[in-house]
């Protein structure tokens, strides 16, 4: 697959270093990702959460598992640097290096991603991100992407998906309205609303929700025709030489769409 990276740092469609699937010191897993579609390596749980995360984040194009190598000063010696991951979002893009919060206390360590991060950025159009286990594991981010990702790939037919966006073509609903409004008896299970058919939507970018709220049946869904367009869930934080106060900066809530509804 043909991709217009920004220049400056040359992406490989493939990792551009061997993954020990077999290792016994790694928790490796083959994740299923459709940006492309293939299965991607990760070699830690950290790695295959960022992998889901990006999956489910409809604001991200494309992932690419250890993707380039790096080539940055550090202690005044040139270092060789593989990162854990390249995306392109619909903003621009980033290389990404997953880290557990042990590992991120390590003020050496913190010296070293900020110098990479200088290397990363000076190329125009890209961005140096550390993404810490935590920011990847707070809620409401972890129980939503978990449900979700039960749901992903999952069928609904082209019918079901027309009658559903027809129902929030002006305005939000809750999620148990639109199930309610769109089952239907005897047909096949693809063509009926249901709880997982609704999340198999959401996943696949045909209608919308608030990712900084809970994800339950009295949430609420929108289509870009009747609500915001769907907002970034993959973390994103500049290395630090110093530990952050928090894991993440919260999102804004898009508090207009129970107005909206109750209208």
């Amino acid at each position: 697959m043909q991709v217009d990276w920004p220049l400056g740092i040359k992406i490989s469609d493939t990792p551009v270093r061997r993954v020990h699937t077999r290792s016994r010191r790694r928790n490796t897993q083959i994740v299923y990702c459709t940006k492309p579609l293939g299965m991607r390596v990760s070699e830690s749980s950290i790695e295959e959460r960022f992998i889901i995360v990006a999956q489910l984040d409809t604001t991200v194009k494309l992932v690419r598992a250890q993707p380039c190598r790096l080539r940055v000063p550090i202690g005044g010696r040139m270092s060789l640097r593989v990162p854990d991951f390249a995306v392109l979002t619909a903003a621009g893009a980033e290389i990404h290096e997953t880290k557990h919060e042990d590992d991120y206390a390590d003020p050496g360590l913190r010296s070293e991603l900020v110098e990479i991060g200088k290397e990363v950025e000076r190329h125009e159009g890209w961005r140096y991100s550390v993404t810490l286990n935590s920011m990847l594991l707070q809620e409401p981010l972890r129980g939503n992407t978990d449900m979700l990702w039960r749901c992903l790939a999952d069928a609904t037919s082209v019918d079901l998906r027309m009658r559903t966006r027809e129902l929030l073509e002006e305005i939000p609903r809750p999620a148990a309205d639109i199930i309610e409004a769109t089952r239907r008896g005897d047909v096949r299970a693809c063509d009926s609303g249901s709880w997982e058919n609704l999340l198999s939507m959401i996943c696949d970018g045909v209608v919308d929700y608030d990712p900084t709220l809970p994800l339950t049946e009295n949430s609420m869904i929108w289509t870009d025709k009747s609500g915001p367009p769907r907002q970034r869930i993959l973390p994103f934080a500049s290395p630090q030489l110093s530990l952050p106060a928090t894991a993440g900066a919260p999102v804004a809530v898009y508090m207009g769409l129970r107005m909206r509804a109750a209208a």
